[in-house]
């Protein structure tokens, strides 16, 4: 595989998961599966763009406020794209009754109760966990969150089925032969250098998050959607944080 395609596929993966400035292209049928497996890549750039944007605020505003200038950071550079897909998926879960219904309140652009506290929740998690942490904790549950964050839709897209139509069509499958080791060691080696010793309890944290949310989107939806891709990324991304904390003392 040639330099020109993996460039290429690095572009595709940080244009559909962020909204940083890459060149525009026509996208043909299978460019996003086969990029997908550069999505811990892209949870690694915008962790450390997160990790910057504290590094830079912490000396004039303290901790704190450098947590959540970091954590805002990586919302506006990702366009608050897993934030809204776990909106939705919280909206349609439990604001139907059945399959067909919860995919088409999923569909639905506005904002309901479930969408709204799962939001709220989630940023509260995020800046409850983050906040009083030294800068050394900081990165190391950024990085690790986002890394297996990413890593997660991808896990979920070989343990569900996608439902027709929507787009987490777009990527089922994306682990396949060499592709699926490019993942892994984009996955591992980021969360290895960050974690060290750590390393294998969340990655088999990671997989337990996958498994129960395949689980839940199989028996709610009849499989995976964008949505819930975006949804398992935001709830993995959480929960290896509040991993990472709870190894290292929390703020201490």
């Amino acid at each position: 595989m040639t330099v020109r395609t993996w460039l290429r596929r690095t572009a595709i993966a940080f244009g559909f998961l962020t909204r940083l400035p890459v060149p525009a292209m026509h996208l043909r049928e299978g460019d996003l599966a086969r990029a997908a497996v550069l999505f811990p890549l892209v949870g690694l750039v915008v962790a450390t763009g997160g990790v910057a944007a504290r590094m830079l605020t912490e000396p004039l505003w303290g901790p704190v406020t450098g947590s959540v200038v970091g954590v805002l950071t990586v919302v506006a550079a990702t366009g608050a794209f897993h934030e809204d897909g776990l909106a939705d998926t919280a909206d349609g879960l439990w604001g139907g009754w059945a399959p067909e219904e919860r995919l088409a309140i999923m569909r639905d652009s506005r904002l309901g109760t479930y969408g709204t506290i799962a939001l709220v929740g989630l940023f509260a998690l995020r800046l409850a966990l983050l906040a009083p942490a030294p800068l050394g904790t900081f990165a190391t549950a950024m990085v690790c969150g986002h890394v297996l964050g990413r890593a997660s839709a991808l896990l979920l897209t070989r343990l569900a089925p996608a439902v027709p139509t929507s787009s987490g069509a777009e990527i089922a499958g994306a682990l396949r032969g060499g592709d699926a080791v490019v993942a892994g060691v984009l996955t591992i080696v980021p969360t290895a250098v960050a974690a060290g010793m750590l390393t294998v309890p969340l990655v088999l944290i990671t997989v337990a998050v996958s498994m129960a949310a395949a689980r839940l989107f199989r028996r709610r939806l009849g499989g995976v959607t964008g949505d819930a891709l975006g949804a398992t990324t935001a709830v993995t991304e959480v929960v290896a944080m509040a991993t990472v904390l709870a190894w290292r003392g929390g703020a201490a």
